[in-house]
């Protein structure tokens, strides 16, 4: 399972969905091995591409290369509209993205409801109002009107998702990150104006563990950990693998263990006692699996998509001669931006440099 976790408030994704067609256009293959980007990879809003009629409800996609198509149009379009703070930077969107629209990657983990209707609204976007519809449905909240300064801090708004708010210098526009969309909520420390996606509302990790579906996995003072209640069997359960996991759904029982071995490319893992299968190709390129011994890189245990990993790894996203590659479990994939628009670098309201992002179409 990639690193997911839960939600406070449900999506109105009826309020943000955009018209789409329903017809497939034919694509050569970037996924599985070819330096030929498809034609929905070169240009998101191209006809036949981007939504313009009635729009998609079934979250998984027919074939693998359709739901990388529609990982890097609902990916490119978040990016440009609100930025690449936290899991809207473009690699670590994609890794939550692939695995929501081809449902044979992660098939014992599967996103519930919640996670799926905020993909779909940003599946069915075809601007940014499309997209601040899926964040802020009751339009776009004010972070600090009267202040000035770059923090973050979480949305408010009833019946609205569950949002970081970007907050960067008085008078810009406010953007957010859809924590939800990674099945997280947003958790904020008042006295320190600072907001986190995170797996549950409070920002203190202090003991490794289940706190009723939330998975936390302490590392210093950021919580890896993930809200179960949203992904496969939707519980947590208590182990000595990581002081707890997640529990698969659809796999064998086997006896729980941190290895993670290799069947082709495959990661096949038993961290909750219920077998858990990964397929590396769409995260991490073809021949990507590497087995994981027990107790190797114990804090992540519960999570066997860490076998994914490619052979010549990237370290980050990058933004080069106006090209943005996404690096995604090591792998870097193009991802051209909505309008064929050059990428571009953007500070975000966490106080961190510039992040590789699409300017806004």
């Amino acid at each position: 399972m990639l690193g997911l976790g839960p939600a406070r408030r449900r999506v109105l994704v009826g309020a943000a969905i955009a018209a789409m067609i329903a017809g497939a256009v034919a694509c050569t293959d970037i996924f599985h091995g070819t330096d030929f980007p498809t034609l929905c990879t070169q240009n998101p809003a191209a006809a036949g591409c981007a939504p313009h009629g009635p729009s998609i409800t079934n979250v998984c996609a027919e074939s693998p290369q359709a739901a990388a198509d529609r990982a890097l149009h609902a990916c490119s379009w978040l990016a440009a509209c609100e930025g690449p703070l936290g899991d809207n930077a473009p690699g670590r969107c994609l890794a939550h993205a692939l695995p929501i629209f081809d449902c044979t990657v992660t098939p014992n983990m599967l996103a519930h409801d919640e996670v799926r209707s905020a993909w779909l609204c940003l599946l069915n976007a075809a601007s940014c109002d499309d997209v601040d519809r899926c964040l802020f449905p009751s339009g776009i909240p004010d972070c600090d009107p009267d202040g000035s300064g770059t923090f973050t801090r979480c949305s408010d708004q009833d019946g609205g998702p569950s949002v970081r708010l970007d907050c960067r210098t008085r008078g810009a526009r406010f953007k957010g990150e859809l924590c939800i969309a990674a099945g997280r909520t947003c958790a904020e420390d008042s006295a320190f104006s600072r907001g986190v996606c995170n797996p549950g509302p409070a920002l203190v990790c202090d003991r490794s563990g289940c706190d009723g579906t939330v998975l936390h996995v302490c590392d210093g003072a950021t919580d890896l950990g993930v809200d179960c209640g949203q992904f496969g069997a939707g519980q947590c359960t208590e182990s000595a693998i990581a002081g707890g996991v997640c529990v698969a759904t659809g796999g064998a029982t086997c006896n729980a263990t941190s290895e993670v071995r290799c069947e082709g490319n495959v990661a096949v893992g038993c961290p909750s006692g219920v077998e858990e299968r990964v397929d590396c190709t769409a995260l991490s390129g073809p021949s990507s699996c590497h087995a994981i011994p027990q107790d190797a890189d114990a804090k992540r245990s519960f999570d066997v998509s860490r076998a994914c990993e490619s052979a010549n790894p990237c370290t980050d996203d990058t933004c080069t001669d106006g090209a943005l590659q996404a690096c995604v479990h090591g792998r870097a994939i193009p991802m051209p931006c909505p309008g064929g628009k050059a990428c571009t670098t953007a500070t975000t309201g966490d106080g961190t440099t510039a992040r590789p992002t699409c300017p806004t179409p």
